[in-house]
């Protein structure tokens, strides 16, 4: 046997062995699975996102960009706030009863969707409703209630989207997941490029709610598929479910609404200030990179709530345990890694953007330092909606929004948006850190 082949061979036993692994029933394995699958279509959601949001800033320029940012921020906060966080209650309580209660795990199914489109019908209208003050009143320019509005399709379909997206999450169906999103980035993509090019800032959030209904759509298909799988069907929720819903969505809503007004306030402050909207325009071009820093984080916290939470449920201490300590230390190599490596391509990456954009290139080098600690709190946030914590991390969010919206008042910049995020993010982790010290001990 010659030396290749024998290496050959080798290779071949090793990828045999870990494909096994991967197939098992452990928490890392099922976390491993969850992660990979996420991974992989992040990246190819998360790239032609990045691609998408290049394009259109070309197209719109700094100012106009800077109101999609905007937009997108109502939208997020109306979605938390009508939504209550079903998506990561839905994930949390199917994963805790679909192995143990077929029955049970179908009513959280049917009252997850019940309560994903009567918020979003109820956000719809208190959007329309509300644009014009919105508009004048807090952001500041009258100019903005048509682009309020045109983002109502966008809040509906993301919220619909989210709340099946937990429920694939639930069933640990993370392949399902995948599948959605890569679907909705590829088809969506192309659709915000037109609807910039030819209707503007308006045309691009249109665009955004058609990734969201092709996200929506494909995942339908890959829900159905599971349920066949597992044998649940969907039943009638009896009142307890919706109030577990509610319980445990409350505080995570609070917490996620807390942000929400943050980024708004924030928004409206830096807006007020000398070319406001260039700044904020410049942040959000900045912010694309963001979310590809954190973009394992974020990725891992959609396989902890459910991975973590069946564990939690059944007692299996020793096995959260080994959970708890590999995702730290995924996400705290992933997080440090790529911000070294974009810091490095700082200037480069950021004139991606356009000339204009390019010559910011050190508000890149800032966000890269500060992301591994938003990066933290991705996922240990998750890990306490797992264990049924959010109180905790509510009370943390509190702490940070009085850190970040005090330096954004110090300093009403594109630079001073970042490092509010980032030096605010300090103290929900904290509060993180000290709530699972014993976890990370043993």
């Amino acid at each position: 046997m010659t030396e290749a082949t024998r290496l050959y061979l080798n290779s071949q036993q090793r990828l045999a062995k870990l494909a096994a692994r991967l197939r098992g029933e452990g928490i890392g394995a099922r976390l491993a699975r969850g992660a990979l699958w996420s991974m992989g279509s992040a990246i190819i959601n998360r790239g032609l996102g990045l691609i998408g949001a290049m394009l259109a800033a070309r197209i719109l320029g700094v100012e106009a960009f800077g109101e999609v940012g905007v937009a997108q921020q109502v939208v997020a906060m109306m979605g938390t706030l009508c939504g209550l966080s079903v998506a990561a209650a839905s994930s949390r309580f199917i994963a805790e009863s679909f192995r143990l209660s077929k029955d049970t795990a179908g009513r959280f199914l049917t009252a997850t969707a019940y309560w994903s489109w009567g918020s979003a019908a109820v956000g719809a209208v208190a959007l329309l409703v509300l644009s014009p003050w919105l508009a004048a009143q807090p952001l500041g320019s009258a100019a903005l209630a048509p682009v309020l509005v045109a983002s109502i399709p966008l809040l509906v379909l993301s919220l619909v989207a989210q709340a099946q997206t937990g429920a694939l999450a639930g069933l640990e169906s993370f392949r399902g997941i995948a599948v959605s999103n890569v679907w909705g980035g590829i088809l969506g993509i192309p659709i915000q490029i037109a609807g910039a090019y030819y209707f503007g800032v308006n045309g691009y959030l249109v665009g955004l709610a058609a990734a969201e209904a092709i996200r929506w759509l494909v995942g339908r298909q890959e829900l159905s598929k599971q349920m066949r799988l597992t044998g649940i069907q969907w039943k009638r929720p009896a009142s307890i479910d919706f109030r577990k819903l509610f319980m445990f969505g409350f505080p995570t809503m609070l917490g996620s609404l807390v942000i929400g007004f943050v980024m708004i306030a924030s928004f409206a402050i830096v807006a007020h200030a000398q070319d406001g909207y260039e700044q904020v325009g410049l942040f959000q071009a900045t912010l694309q990179f963001r979310n590809i820093l954190i973009f394992v984080s974020v990725q891992l916290s959609s396989s902890v709530i459910p991975v973590l939470a069946s564990a939690y449920a059944n007692g299996q201490s020793d096995e959260f345990s080994a959970g708890l300590r590999k995702i730290v230390r995924w996400s705290l190599l992933s997080s440090v890694g790529t911000s070294v490596a974009l810091a490095v391509v700082a200037p480069v990456a950021m004139g991606g953007f356009g000339e204009a954009f390019g010559q910011h290139w050190v508000l890149l080098l800032i966000l890269a330092v500060l992301t591994p600690i938003q990066a933290g709190n991705a996922v240990g946030g998750a890990v306490l909606s797992a264990i049924n914590k959010p109180w905790l991390l509510f009370f943390g969010t509190l702490g940070f929004s009085v850190v970040a919206i005090f330096l954004v008042v110090i300093a009403p910049t594109a630079q001073g948006l970042i490092i509010s995020q980032g030096i605010g993010s300090i103290v929900p982790l904290a509060v993180i850190v000290r709530t699972l010290y014993r976890d990370y001990r043993r």
